[in-house]
C-alpha cells in the first residue's frame, strides 16, 4: 500500500540508499556533455534572454535595484577621490597656455570635480533623483530588449555559445557533476 506512510518512507529510504550506486553508473564525460547541450539549448533563441529580462524586471520592481545604484554611486565617489589628480592633469593638458598661466585650468578642474561631487551626493541622498530615474528607465529598456529584440536575443545566444566553448566552463561543468556525485 503506497498510501501507507511507513511503506512510503521505506520506499523513499531504499531509493535514497540506491541513488549513489545509480549515479555511479553514469559516465562523467557523457553527463558533462549532456549538461553542456542543455545549457546550449537554454541559450538558443529567446528563452534565456527573455528569462533574463523577466529577472531584471523582478529585481527592479518596487526599487529592489536601488542598492545596486547606491553601490555604483559609492564607486563613482571613490573613483573621483582617487583620481581627481588625473582629472586635473587632463584638464590642464586640454587648456591653452594663456589659461594655464592665469590658473584657469585649476579653477575649471576644481569646479568640475566639485560639480561631480555635488551630483553624486544629491543622487546618494535622494532616492527620487532624476539620474536614478533615468538609470531605472535604461534598465527597464534593457529588460524589454532582452525580451523582445531579436538582435539582443541573438547577442545573448552568441555569448552563451562562446562561453560554453571556453575550456574553463567545460571544466566547471565537469567538476559540478563530480561534486554532485560526491
Amino acid at each position: 500500500q503506497l498510501a501507507d506512510p511507513d511503506t512510503a518512507r521505506r520506499i523513499a529510504d531504499g531509493a535514497a540508499d540506491a541513488l549513489p550506486a545509480l549515479i555511479d553508473l553514469f559516465d562523467d564525460a557523457t553527463v558533462a556533455e549532456f549538461m553542456k547541450r542543455q545549457m546550449r539549448e537554454l541559450g538558443r533563441g529567446a528563452r534565456l534572454s527573455s528569462g533574463m529580462g523577466e529577472l531584471i524586471r523582478f529585481l527592479t520592481h518596487n526599487g529592489r535595484h536601488q542598492p545596486l545604484i547606491d553601490a555604483a554611486i559609492r564607486e563613482a565617489w571613490h573613483y573621483l577621490e582617487n583620481h581627481s589628480g588625473d582629472i586635473r592633469l587632463q584638464v590642464r593638458e586640454r587648456t591653452g597656455f594663456l589659461w594655464r598661466a592665469i590658473g584657469l585650468d585649476k579653477r575649471a578642474s576644481d569646479a568640475m570635480i566639485a560639480a561631480l561631487e555635488d551630483t553624486l551626493l544629491a543622487m546618494a541622498n535622494d532616492p527620487q533623483h532624476p539620474v536614478r530615474g533615468r538609470i531605472t528607465e535604461l534598465i527597464g529598456r534593457f529588460a524589454d530588449d532582452l525580451q523582445r529584440d531579436p538582435d539582443m536575443q541573438k547577442r545573448i545566444e552568441d555569448i552563451v555559445t562562446e562561453a560554453l566553448a571556453h575550456p574553463g566552463v567545460e571544466a566547471y561543468l565537469s567538476s559540478l557533476w563530480s561534486e554532485l556525485k560526491a
